[in-house]
């Protein structure tokens, strides 16, 4: 096999190495170590050749990078191109995170979803690589996946890699399956980093490889972190707002178990444009606005430029044409959801939704010292608990409260 280098000069590769999409205006230095990854470069071109069955890399570049991972772009002799990730050290939990992308894109293929297949992959930093993940572009989301009859909430795997104690099945008993997927494939743990992260000490932070472990310990020595209220808090103040999370949290879905919004759903957990990759043949416009949008619309009619645009300076036709793109973007995500993916659409018009999943988004988070976000959410479920209990609760009075005078000094530090 020809296995001639396309070669990469040393500056070339510092920037492999380091991320070069933006600046950090607090800790720099830091922020830029944590997403300071090097790997063996030669490695990685020789892997995705053999993967797909090539001669050799020609090219290779940095396509993107995130929060998480840095995503490279490697094309072979004949043209043909593939993807490589690589995450940063930072990305928790280790080595379950990409095992669980991979059985998740597996898993989706199978089901007709397009999303990428991978040629190679290692969720094991022990080699020249490191953990990687090396496959197709993505060149299209289907609804399918919205569809499909998971029933356990966490994340996919495949059984042979996640010890038998931490595995739930991945459909209900009598599910029909005839591709034998209950035998491959199991939910396990969330992989999802906010479960998983943690600002803790660094003997702390190791602990997170075990998907078994507590999501976090209540020693007050390892949690001093507090950047809005004076002083160490106890961790009795935390699980005190938990407690009232849990006094609630039955209402906040429906009672039957069968219901829609009680149905496990298999979707991206943080799907965002810098998350998306659009293939050539699409447009994006990759303006962003320097404000935020104004009022959402109230209803679902088409948006429409401003009366006044054509005497608009340039500028403003500017703003007014980014808005008014990010709005029929949204426009048209709510049509073809009513039209293709009604349960998708349904879901989406729950009452007060976004305050749902905030209050159970804090509630599920490690606590690393800070009582006012959770204790918010719990405020503005307490002082709107009319639109919360959903279908089969009937009338029922909230659970929880909160004193006048608690909720006054909170609401004033809140403002400040």
């Amino acid at each position: 096999m020809n296995r001639q280098r396309c070669k990469i000069s040393i500056e070339d590769k510092k920037d492999l190495f380091s991320y070069t999409s933006g600046r950090y205006v607090y800790n720099e230095k830091k922020r830029l170590a944590e997403r300071y990854v090097e790997f063996d470069i030669e490695a990685v071109k020789l892997i995705a050749a053999e993967s797909v069955s090539r001669q050799r890399v020609s090219h290779m570049k940095k396509l993107a990078e995130g929060g998480f991972n840095r995503v490279f772009l490697l094309k072979m002799d004949d043209g043909f191109e593939v993807i490589a990730m690589i995450p940063y050290h930072i990305a928790v939990p280790k080595h379950f995170t990409t095992e669980s992308e991979v059985a998740t894109l597996d898993f989706l293929q199978l089901k007709g979803v397009p999303v990428p297949r991978v040629y190679a992959w290692s969720s094991k930093s022990d080699n020249a690589v490191g953990e990687s993940t090396t496959g197709d572009e993505l060149h299209g989301v289907g609804k399918e996946a919205v569809a499909l009859p998971i029933d356990a909430y966490g994340s996919l795997y495949y059984k042979e890699n996640l010890p038998s104690h931490l595995q739930a099945d991945i459909y209900a008993s009598g599910t029909p399956d005839e591709s034998d997927d209950a035998k491959r494939f199991c939910v396990g743990p969330t992989a999802d980093y906010m479960a998983r992260s943690s600002r803790l000490s660094p003997r702390h932070r190791h602990t997170r490889a075990r998907m078994d472990a507590p999501l976090w310990d209540s020693s007050p020595k390892l949690l001093p972190h507090n950047t809005i209220l004076e002083g160490n808090l106890a961790p009795e103040i935390h699980t005190g707002l938990l407690d009232k999370y849990l006094a609630l949290s039955q209402y906040l879905l429906p009672r039957a178990r069968g219901h829609l919004l009680n149905r496990p759903t298999l979707r991206h957990p943080d799907l965002n444009p810098a998350n998306v990759f659009v293939s050539e043949d699409n447009f994006m416009n990759a303006n962003p606005l320097r404000q935020p949008d104004p009022t959402p619309p109230k209803d679902y009619a088409a948006p429409s430029l401003p009366e006044n645009y054509a005497s608009l300076n340039p500028e403003e036709k500017s703003y007014a044409d980014e808005l008014h793109r990010r709005r029929m973007l949204f426009y048209l995500y709510m049509i073809f959801n009513g039209k293709d993916n009604k349960d998708h659409f349904s879901a989406m018009r729950t009452p007060v939704l976004a305050q749902r999943q905030h209050l159970i988004e804090r509630a599920g988070m490690q606590w690393t010292g800070n009582t006012v976000t959770l204790k918010g959410a719990l405020m503005r479920v307490v002082d709107g608990w009319g639109f919360f209990a959903l279908e089969g609760h009937g009338k029922v009075e909230c659970p929880i409260s909160f004193s006048a005078e608690e909720s006054e000094a909170f609401y004033e530090l809140e403002e400040n």
